[in-house]
């Protein structure tokens, strides 16, 4: 096998190899509690509100429903003894805490994010939690040793399936990542000196 094609097949095996390490990784995900929190706090807009807010034209960027037919429909089902949706999907809110961007949804439309698991607005991005908030309800749901547990599986299941490319393919570790492993395997011996160098003097 000639080395540009090497290189481009060990390049198709590391990515692979990063992407399970990312999947790995539960960032962005909302715990229950951080879920439930976001659905409780989301605000009632009623048609005053939407005038005052200038958005009488306006509609939901997700569904393209008019702000107006989506509060007519929640005063109609209200009306109603058996509403065709929860009372809590129904009508207009806005993610309107400090740290959120401030941009509304059908309420049905924006539960469905949040209940899916989503961190952030669908529009911007930005964090529909606070920072520490976010942190801390991952860690809730997961303790240290689980977190540690899981990426270390799929860092080893990523690491053999590299190892049996190279083996397959009787190829050699480049330098670059020779270098890595070099400098990780340095350090680690490094710091056993200096745990060890504590403990006797």
């Amino acid at each position: 096998m000639d080395t540009p094609t090497r290189e481009a097949l060990y390049q198709s095996a590391f990515r692979q190899m990063l992407d399970l390490l990312a999947v790995s990784m539960p960032g962005g995900l909302l715990s229950q509690s951080q879920i439930q929190k976001l659905l409780d706090d989301l605000p009632r807009i009623e048609e005053k509100k939407l005038l005052e807010l200038g958005e009488k034209d306006s509609f939901c960027p997700i569904c393209y429903t008019p702000y107006f037919t989506i509060l007519t429909e929640e005063e109609m089902a209200l009306a109603l003894d058996s509403p065709a949706h929860p009372v809590e999907e129904l009508g207009v809110t806005k993610l309107a805490q400090p740290w959120q961007c401030g941009h509304m949804f059908c309420r049905r439309d924006i539960s469905k994010w949040i209940n899916d698991g989503h961190d952030s607005c669908p529009m911007c991005r930005r964090l529909l939690v606070e920072v520490q908030e976010q942190t801390a309800g991952n860690d809730a749901d997961m303790s240290g040793e689980e977190q540690q547990r899981t990426l270390s599986e799929n860092f080893e299941a990523a690491m053999s399936r590299l190892g049996e490319f190279h083996t397959t393919n009787n190829a050699s570790i480049p330098d670059n990542l020779n270098r890595l492993f070099a400098d990780l395997s340095g350090a680690e011996t490094e710091g056993d000196r200096q745990e060890y160098s504590g403990m006797y003097s």
